[in-house]
């Protein structure tokens, strides 16, 4: 069936073939179709043949020497597609649909999701859509992440359950592959490892670069790396350094045992019940998001939020731009509801700015925004509650954690302190050591909220400068999503997103 959908999208996209195919005898087109179909999509062109014989709607004009298709029920079934895209309730559709397989995690659910959708903005920053989900080992991170792409259609996503930084060199080398593109691709990575965090060619996907260098053989060898994958990654003990930090935003899991309990109800339902379709995901979703085309997006609104995010750290400088490129997932993802200008570029609704925040929310740590991973944020919450006004020093608070060793407590101090503690050194008993020790202090960090759109609107008005809109605002509930309509700019239209 799903082979049977991507023939007839195929079909309905060129509508005829174009000059590539063999126009002069039927049999001579279609051996260039299935040629065609089997390389795109990576099917056995015996399969292909197989089902061109039971798609009915398919004719061939003598007249013009080309396929097309009928006018038939497919049209119909199309434009149900559309119609789930056009639904004004899109994005939450989508992720309920999520729970039919996953338990709670609703959050995280969406930031992944809505990361995916990178896969539909042609205009984006290259690392922007680079996740890492880290959190103990069997909280679940792969369960999680396979099941959300479980839902895109197969040609979207390139997964591996372990791969080495030597297999990572010639994974779709362009050497062997010419023809391969990164370009729309979800690149999914289980329980990585330092050594593949740090691989050259792993480097260049999620940066700038398209080159990378590697050594065989004694002799240096360049590897093309064409396009930029959307890149999910898990990891229960890998310890990224910052620059790879500042690529991958981190997300953590529900480990509470609220989240344990709920799992294990819904583990007893299916055990009692067994297979059941309504655990099934809708084949309806998954094919009209086939329907979603490669676009480039405008935001009209950007002055109205600039102003109500920090800009003490120069990590910013990547994160905001983080934030821009999540707006424009939404507008990929919502682009049949929304306004197309003179350029032909997809304009963003304030709407869509709101749904990014829900993923900036769940990969925000703290006030810089700043990403840590699970134990650098377990351990800045152990120094909080143990020394909050007070110095320490490293084997103080080594006694207190059983998560870290205390030669690796160094390091992940030392990892933390520029921006978040204070040292200095003490002589603490003059008369056994007059050896000074290390100590360290909290610096003081306001909480930050992450403002809605309406409250970005208010803060332009009041004119709040640089953080004050989203660093000590009081009695702001993160939960509501609203919009304030007046103040959305409205650009000069031509039409809107059709099918």
């Amino acid at each position: 069936m799903e082979n049977k959908i991507l023939i007839i999208k195929e079909l309905d996209e060129l509508g005829r073939f174009p000059k590539q195919f063999s126009m002069r005898t039927l049999s001579e087109a279609r051996k260039d179709f299935v040629k065609y179909l089997s390389k795109k999509y990576k099917i056995s062109k015996l399969e292909i043949e197989k089902e061109l014989k039971t798609i009915k709607e398919i004719v061939w004009n003598d007249a013009d020497c080309c396929f097309s298709l009928r006018t038939t029920s497919n049209e119909i079934q199309k434009e149900e597609y559309i119609r789930i895209l056009r639904d004004p309730n899109l994005f939450n559709i989508v992720a309920e649909e999520f729970s039919k397989k996953i338990v709670g995690e609703n959050d995280n659910i969406k930031a992944i999701f809505l990361n995916c959708c990178g896969i539909f903005v042609e205009n984006h920053q290259t690392a922007s859509y680079s996740l890492c989900v880290n959190s103990e080992s069997g909280a679940g991170k792969d369960y999680i992440a396979t099941n959300i792409l479980k839902l895109f259609p197969k040609e979207f996503v390139e997964s591996r359950t372990r791969i080495s930084p030597t297999a990572f060199t010639y994974w779709h080398n362009s050497k062997f592959e010419p023809e391969w593109d990164w370009n729309g691709k979800i690149c999914y990575l289980q329980d990585i490892s330092d050594e593949i965090l740090n691989c050259e060619v792993f480097k260049t996907m999620v940066s700038e670069g398209s080159y990378a260098t590697v050594v065989k053989d004694q002799r240096a060898l360049d590897i093309e790396i064409k396009g930029k994958p959307v890149i999910i990654i898990t990891t229960a003990t890998a310890n990224p350094k910052n620059e790879m930090l500042r690529r991958f935003p981190i997300l953590t899991l529900d480990e509470s045992i609220n989240q344990t309990k709920a799992i294990m109800k819904r583990q007893s339902e299916m055990a009692k019940i067994g297979a059941n379709p309504h655990f099934e995901y809708s084949e309806d979703i998954t094919n009209a998001l086939r329907y979603l085309k490669g676009i480039k997006v405008k935001i009209p609104f950007t002055d109205v939020i600039v102003n109500a995010y920090p800009s003490e750290h120069i990590i910013m400088r990547t994160h905001f731009q983080r934030l821009l490129d999540l707006i424009k997932c939404s507008t990929a993802l919502h682009q049949y509801q929304r306004e197309i200008d003179t350029d032909g570029y997809v304009i963003a609704d304030p709407k869509d700015y709101d749904i990014a925040i829900t993923a900036l929310r769940q990969t925000t740590q703290n006030a810089l925004m700043i990403p840590l991973t699970k134990k650098q944020q377990k351990l800045l919450e152990l120094c909080k509650k143990e020394y909050k006004d007070e110095w320490f020093s490293a084997p103080e608070i080594a006694g207190k954690c059983s998560f870290l060793s205390q030669s690796n407590i160094y390091i992940y101090l030392d990892k933390l302190q520029e921006l978040f503690f204070d040292t200095d050194s003490f002589v603490e008993d003059p008369e056994k050591s007059k050896r000074p020790i290390k100590k360290y202090h909290l610096k003081s960090i306001i909480s930050i909220n992450i403002p809605t759109y309406e409250e970005c609107c208010k803060i332009r008005i009041e004119g709040s400068e640089g953080n004050e809109g989203i660093i000590g605002i009081e009695g702001i509930d993160n939960s509501t999503t609203t919009t304030d309509e007046n103040n959305s700019y409205i650009p000069t239209i031509i039409g809107s997103r059709s099918a």
